[in-house]
């Protein structure tokens, strides 16, 4: 890291985010997602759908 660059806040969130609004379609459509790893795609694709 280049010392004159200092950090400018919190991190990044995990995801970008449209996985915040995935998480809550999911569960207000009462699908069981974790907070962390992968979105099983016929999940996503329904959420595409669903938008």
């Amino acid at each position: 890291m280049d010392p004159e660059i200092e950090a400018d806040g919190p991190e990044e969130p995990a995801g970008p985010p449209a996985e915040d609004a995935l998480h809550r379609w999911a569960r207000e459509n009462g699908i069981v997602l974790h907070d962390r790893g992968r979105v099983p795609r016929n999940i996503r694709e329904a959420y595409d759908e669903s938008q």
